[in-house]
């Protein structure tokens, strides 16, 4: 189920026309985009969002995202805020943050209490219908911060037929902070690996491979997210990937569990 939202004026104005409409897994209410937040922070205790002081969701746990909200179409900066761990607040905000209509907008929230660093960038994804219906349409992000050397690195992605190895395939670099441009792939069962900028294997989501899309879903966007410490000490990986799909739906992979 998706929220409406009113931000400002022109929320309250656009609010009539949003309300009486639903979206599909393929479109979003008229005069508005998706908008949805993922805590990637590893030491937070929960993450608040909002957008001009209107709450986008309240608590959402590390590794997972906030719902779908539907917003009015237009250029907000996301408020972000989670505990400091010392009685207080940390606060952040993502900036150009851009919603458009028949387009989900995830924001990932970043950065370390331990830190004192807090900040988001969006990734946004349109749910238009794949080419055919064999096919779904994925597009990767990178939020992995504490596995990018703070942000300044980049990760790369390759997806294979589940136990064929990654020889010869040419992996799809992803900056941290950055998207890729989302394309049609066919739907399957898939093993997907995760390598440095020096091509070492830092994630593997194991032999069984993942079914891809989700059922009853068509637009699928995975997005790489660093582990907790007690994560990393379980599976072995300092980075795990969430599924997100146009229906809200989402799912957690640690390496080795697929």
């Amino acid at each position: 189920m998706v929220r409406i939202i009113a931000t400002g004026v022109a929320g309250i104005i656009a609010l009539a026309a949003l309300s009486a409409c639903s979206n599909s897994n393929n479109n979003t209410a008229p005069l508005a985009g998706d908008l949805r937040v993922v805590n990637g922070v590893p030491d937070s205790n929960g993450l608040n969002s909002s957008i001009n002081d209107a709450s986008v969701a309240s608590g959402t746990p590390f590794g997972q995202s906030s719902g779908l909200n539907a917003i009015p179409e237009g250029g907000y900066t996301v408020q972000l805020q989670t505990g400091n761990g010392n009685g207080g607040t940390l606060t952040g905000n993502a900036n150009s943050v851009s919603i458009d209509h028949n387009n989900i907008t995830t924001v990932y929230a970043y950065g370390s209490v331990a830190n004192a660093n807090l900040a988001g960038f969006a990734a946004e994804e349109s749910v238009a219908p794949p080419s055919s219906s064999t096919n779904f349409v994925l597009q990767f992000a990178d939020a992995a911060y504490a596995a990018t050397g703070s942000g300044s690195g980049s990760l790369n992605v390759i997806m294979v037929a589940p136990g064929s190895g990654i020889g010869g395939v040419t992996p799809t670099a992803v900056p941290f902070g950055h998207a890729t441009t989302a394309g049609n792939v066919a739907a399957g069962t898939y093993e997907i690996i995760v390598t440095d900028g020096g091509g070492a294997t830092v994630y593997d989501s194991g032999p069984a491979g993942i079914a891809l899309p989700p059922t009853n879903t068509n637009v699928v966007q995975i997005g790489i997210v660093d582990t907790s410490a007690a994560q990393l000490q379980q599976y072995g990986s300092g980075v795990a990937l969430i599924l997100l799909d146009n229906n809200g739906g989402q799912q957690l992979l640690f390496a080795g569990q697929h």
